[in-house]
């Protein structure tokens, strides 16, 4: 991956990861992978995928609507990279998130609030689109949606709920304090969370998915 985003700026965060091209300014690292090969990879690790937050019709009323949060197995998000002494060092990605400054409550000063509250996103898997011939496209794909922060509805990776994209509902900005420069090349690390086969697996840390891209802001 790569750090994406523009140097210096201050900007309300929608994505964690975007693919390359797509959405830079508002994620925290764009990717070259394409989505539907890490929804292949962790589907192999054993993950669970679930759907992202759809809208379905109230029974048989039409006109009526309700929000459904979406699901999927956990998946832990971290960023690896080369630390100051040199050494490469994993980080969860909530060290690199922070209240955004255009919110309008108090909650951002409390301490509960200082930092992003997870690491953890759900295996949404995104969505295949597509009733005529030939294969249906995978949203992702073309979105550039991989791990988000808002909802979008074709999401690889999401938070629990529903997250409102809308400007003033933003609630979170990059923490650069300590990432590598924009332009950098980074590692995104999405380990899920796999009930283990056996009990002499419980020993053993879940098996995770690497892919090699550049943080953004």
């Amino acid at each position: 991956k790569k750090m994406s985003g523009t140097p210096g700026s201050i900007v309300a965060l929608e994505l964690v990861a975007c693919t390359k091209g797509t959405k830079e300014h508002e994620s925290i690292v764009a990717i070259e992978a394409k989505p539907v090969h890490i929804h292949a990879a962790l589907l192999l690790l054993g993950a669970k995928p679930g759907s992202p937050a759809t809208r379905q019709q109230l029974g048989d009323q039409v006109g009526r609507w309700i929000d459904v949060p979406p699901h999927g197995g956990p998946v832990d998000v971290s960023l690896v990279f080369k630390g100051k002494e040199g050494r490469m060092v994993e980080h969860p990605i909530s060290d690199f998130i922070a209240p955004s400054n255009k919110r309008s409550d108090d909650s951002a000063s409390t301490d509960q609030e200082a930092r992003f509250p997870t690491h953890t996103f759900l295996f949404a898997g995104s969505v295949l689109h597509g009733d005529g011939p030939g294969p249906r496209r995978y949203l992702s794909d073309t979105s550039g949606n991989v791990i988000s922060l808002a909802t979008f509805g074709d999401e690889l990776l999401c938070l629990p709920a529903i997250h409102s994209q809308d400007n003033d509902a933003l609630m979170w900005q990059l923490n650069a304090t300590n990432l590598p420069a924009v332009g950098s090349s980074v590692t995104l690390r999405l380990r899920p969370h796999i009930l283990p086969a056996a009990k002499a697996a419980k020993a053993n840390p879940s098996p995770s998915i690497s892919v090699l891209e550049k943080p953004q802001q």
